[in-house]
């Protein structure tokens, strides 16, 4: 195969856009470097498509390369290095690296290869977009991919600032296989006594020379050749595209680490595309694989691993499956505007304990935070693509031991007001960006109202007083009603003011001679653990005991309510029901009883009784007093 010839732009008298500006439209990103490139290449992929609801299939891949992989780009893709540019590193002798983004499943660069070609009416411009231009054209349709800008990463993520592109398309309805080179280099000039003297953008091709000194793409057999060499032409399939990334920058991790992360973090932002699309297409939008030396990665299922299991069931819950059962805690609201009157988008929301939130799967010890560190408390802001903007932290709740996530999807009418609002590395939506008003009020209104919501949802509720037991517990009753979740009770919230589902403190007959009733007074910190598998629940409380009263005897009687506030008669299959198995006392010892136990009136202090539930339940938990007088 004959060597790849090289064209580097010239700065022409009307003036060019210079290497730097390609390689900085998306600005300083808050993100890590690995983070913006996943985010940004899956955005890509999605937006290639072949059909509206995939399957698009999302490869990466690190290796070192081998020598021939080496000789073939040394010898034959970039024999003649530009000024500007440190390709020598082909000729240092060590170990280099090799980082391939894929998709397959898409329409692959199809059009034009010449960014001054017209094409056909109609015929996208993808080959052009991705290695010609910079920016996307005001009459491309909106994507993921907004601004047009993702690729810029790619060369941002190579530390010699390279790529070689593969891609497998179709032109004129015949498949084409296309190759290029390309990178962003530093500014030049080339004295005036020297051939090609002039002044230099930067950015250089590498493919073959046409006629008219302009470097195409190599095409076909030998576009094949090259891409099966160099490990490119297998993630690709019939239609789509390989990225190879020379020499990446990984920032400070290993390899194998680094493929890690990325896996990780393209969980993080792209969950929903692992999802199914509908119940009538069972398959998901996009499957993901991620390799290093050949080794499959291990990619966080995120229907099963804390946190993200919440997001997924909050998402879920915004187009429940028919005949499926709306978990406990769960709340979905419409974000709305005014003025005028019109939806902006709906939220979902649910509560969890904190026990089931912990997410070792997804911790690492080199990689920046999480966008959800600590406890959890965001929602996901999504739009049309379904992949994650941003996590939007909320208020937390304000008893300790669990935890909330949930999703806001963007009206679809709304979808292009909101792509529109993007920071150029899409993790925002900032309504200051937009020029026109309404479009700026739906923005803005949809973000403060969803505050507002997550505001409402966080609150505790207002309590009216009971008739037969003092407003404090009543308050702390009521507010413990909403926070008992089984293990895995996450969906549908209860009623706030339902007061069937109650902790509350029911008085009893006492002897005449202790003069007033005894009162359980439950505290709201209710602390769930699990314990052999089994999840209990630890409720605290204090006895206030009637005057000249040698003590209380309590009872705790636990339920679990169903639909309409009734109470379950039978648990699930293979579940037990709702039953107190111990009580422990101010000093720590534990009684492992049903039943009630006696707490003496000499001895204050807080006291814990503990009541395991069946799995996904919301239970009820109601105190029975009998005070005992004195001599």
């Amino acid at each position: 195969m004959n060597a790849l010839d090289r064209q580097s732009e010239r700065f022409s008298a009307t003036g060019n856009l210079v290497s730097e500006g390609a390689l900085n439209p998306l600005g300083r990103p808050s993100h890590d470097l690995l983070t913006v490139l996943s985010r940004e290449a899956v955005q890509n992929s999605w937006d290639a498509r072949a059909h509206p609801d995939g399957p698009v299939n999302f490869t990466v891949s690190g290796w070192i390369f081998t020598p021939q992989q080496l000789q073939v780009l040394r010898d034959h893709v970039f024999p003649d290095v530009p000024q500007g540019l440190p390709l020598d590193i082909f000729h240092h002798g060590h170990e280099l690296t090799g980082l391939l983004i894929a998709d397959s499943g898409t329409t692959g660069l199809e059009g034009p290869t010449r960014a001054d070609a017209a094409g056909a009416p109609g015929e996208r411009r993808r080959f052009v977009s991705f290695l010609r231009n910079v920016g996307r054209g005001a009459d491309e349709p909106v994507g993921g991919g907004t601004f047009g800008y993702g690729k810029s990463v790619l060369y941002r993520a190579s530390r010699v600032r390279t790529i070689c592109v593969f891609s497998r398309c179709k032109v004129n309805g015949i498949n084409e296989s296309r190759f290029m080179a390309a990178a962003l280099g530093g500014q030049y000039a080339i004295g005036a006594s020297l051939p090609d003297h002039g002044l230099y953008t930067g950015r250089h091709w590498w493919g073959r020379r046409a006629h008219d000194g302009v470097v195409d793409p190599v095409l076909g057999t030998d576009a094949e050749t090259l891409a099966r060499v160099l490990g490119l032409a297998e993630a690709v399939g019939d239609r789509g595209t390989a990225v190879l990334v020379l020499d990446p920058d990984f920032g400070g991790r290993s390899g194998e680490d680094a493929l890690a992360f990325m896996a990780r973090t393209t969980m993080w932002y792209c969950w929903p595309k692992t999802l199914a699309v509908s119940s009538e297409a069972p398959a998901p939008a996009m499957r993901f694989d991620f390799r290093w030396q050949g080794g499959r990665v291990p990619l966080p299922d995120p229907r099963v691993t804390p946190p993200l299991d919440r997001f997924v069931a909050a998402f879920e819950a915004l187009a429940p499956k028919k005949g499926a059962r709306t978990p406990p805690f769960h709340e979905v609201k419409a974000v709305r505007m005014q003025r005028p009157v019109r939806e902006l988008g709906r939220t979902s929301l649910i509560k969890f304990p904190s026990a089931t939130s912990v997410a070792p799967p997804l911790e690492g010890a080199v990689e920046a935070e999480w966008p959800v560190a600590g406890a959890c408390r965001h929602v996901a802001l999504l739009r049309g693509p379904k992949l994650v903007v941003k996590y939007l932290q909320g208020p937390a709740l304000p008893a300790p031991g669990f935890e909330y996530a949930g999703v806001f999807l963007a009206d679809p009418a709304l979808d292009a007001v909101y792509a529109r609002s993007e920071t150029p590395t899409h993790d925002d939506w900032r309504f200051e960006f937009l020029q026109d008003a309404h479009e700026k009020s739906c923005v803005r209104v949809g973000l403060r109202r969803l505050k507002e919501i997550l505001l409402e949802f966080t609150a505790v509720p207002r309590i009216e007083a009971g008739t037969h037991t003092p407003s404090v517990v009543a308050g702390f009753a009521e507010f413990l009603g909403v926070l008992l979740p089984g293990e895995e009770g996450v969906g549908a919230s209860v009623l706030p003011h339902d007061p069937a589902v109650t902790a509350t403190s029911r008085p009893t007959r006492v002897s005449p001679r202790a003069g007033r009733r005894a009162v359980v007074e439950v505290r709201p910190d209710v602390r769930f653990i699990l314990e052999d598998g089994t999840p209990r629940h630890l409720l605290t409380f204090t006895v206030k005991h009637p005057e000249r009263a040698v003590g209380t005897f309590v009872r705790a009687h636990p339920r679990v309510v169903v639909d309409g506030n009734a109470a379950e008669e039978e648990p699930p299959a293979g579940q037990s029901p709702a039953v107190v198995t111990a009580w422990i006392t101010p000093w720590g010892e534990t009684f492992k009883t049903g039943g009630g136990q006696w707490v003496p009136a000499d001895l204050p202090g807080d006291w814990q009784v503990e009541v395991s539930a069946a799995h996904d339940a919301v239970l009820e938990v109601r105190f029975e007093v009998q005070a005992e007088a004195g001599p």
